[in-house]
């Protein structure tokens, strides 16, 4: 499993092992916090009563630190994973509710004897599992998860139907392509016993209820929303294409950080208006702009990658774009980016999203 998801992970890799209770975690990790041995994982608490692989990042890990400091947690390190294991000592299964960030965890509580497993609230980070005949198997790829034997891999037809439902751009949650295999839904949360699930539930549902919203509240939500993903041990870029919502987050970036930010671009050359206009925006706030050139004879072979990788079926192309792009930032030593990604889905920017929202 672990070589399956050292893509995702490339920095280190950790397994730890159960075989009296029959349970055992692996982790491939991308080191944000705590880059030293006390953010290793899976994790272990100091007493053994509790073991974790997360994949994430809590928020507002500063926050829940304090608090559980002040209910007497001690901790060794300074790692948001460490956090999360405390948290869930104090607060059990509602410490999802507690959780301000992007995660997907399982959590082994040796002394309840389940393993809790959960999904942030719009489901930025991903978690497949599956019931096979020898117990519960679940990883962030199906892929990954595919690699222990017993996996129902039959067609599941349900989950094709919704494919061809979405124009055959994805199969949503919480079905995939095999009849075995499902994905925990965003805002979710689950308990397995004994190699079974015992229970799932929604923790979350969003507030429909609309509201007038004045400028300087949106405003402050921007900023503290960059504010809190520019938390990290290593250095925070952005993808910039010189449109407002990229310019607005890299405009509070800087404002936020005393050096240049590290910025990047990608089009077909360097006459592509995307890289002219990022161009200019770069210029004006002051970044460190690098861009990249898109090759079209590579678009089948990343394409090819990004399926074998996925697992299943995606036709979202523009994400051939991402791949890309990502790749060459990661080559140039940037691990963490901000982007401009969903401002067209929360603000109507889309011609689909303004006749919905009308």
């Amino acid at each position: 499993m672990n070589k399956r998801l050292e893509h995702r992970g490339p920095d280190e890799q950790g397994t730890w092992l159960d075989l009296q209770v029959g349970i055992g975690f692996c982790h491939a990790r991308l080191a944000i916090l705590d880059l030293s041995p006390t953010g290793h994982q899976p994790m272990l608490s100091a007493d053994g009563r509790l073991a974790i692989t997360y994949n994430g990042e809590i928020y507002n890990c500063s926050e829940l630190r304090s608090t559980l400091e002040a209910h007497g947690s001690r901790f060794r390190g300074t790692s948001d994973t460490e956090v999360l294991l405390e948290a869930y000592r104090l607060y059990g299964t509602d410490v999802v509710r507690h959780l301000r960030g992007m995660f997907a965890f399982a959590l082994f509580d040796r002394e309840e004897g389940i393993l809790f497993c959960a999904r942030d609230r719009i489901g930025k980070k991903p978690f497949v599992y599956s019931e096979t005949p020898e117990g519960f198997v679940f990883g962030s790829e199906i892929p990954a998860v595919l690699a222990v034997p017993g996996c129902d891999t039959s067609l599941d037809h349900a989950g094709v139907a919704a494919l061809l439902l979405r124009n055959v751009r994805h199969i949503p949650d919480p079905w995939t392509a095999y009849r075995g295999l499902r994905r925990l839904r965003p805002g979710h949360a689950m308990i397995v016993r004994a190699g079974r699930i015992a229970r799932v539930w929604r923790y979350w549902t969003p507030d429909a209820v609309p509201r007038p919203i004045a400028p300087a509240e949106l405003r402050d939500a921007l900023e503290e929303s960059v504010r809190l993903r520019m938390v990290a041990d290593v250095p925070v870029g952005a993808l910039l294409s010189g449109g407002v919502d990229s310019s607005a987050v890299v405009g509070l970036m800087r404002q936020l950080s005393p050096a240049p930010i590290r910025t990047y671009a990608l089009g077909f050359d360097r006459h592509d208006e995307d890289l002219r206009r990022a161009r200019v925006m770069a210029d004006r706030l002051g970044c460190q702009h690098r861009e990249f050139y898109f090759e079209p004879t590579r678009q089948l072979a990343v394409f090819r990658k990004m399926l074998a990788t996925y697992g299943e079926p995606i036709m979202l192309l523009p994400l051939i774009h991402t791949h890309e792009l990502c790749r060459a930032v990661s080559d140039d030593g940037i691990k963490v980016v901000l982007t401009g990604n969903g401002a067209d889905e929360l603000f109507c920017g889309y011609t689909g999203n303004l006749r919905t929202a009308r």
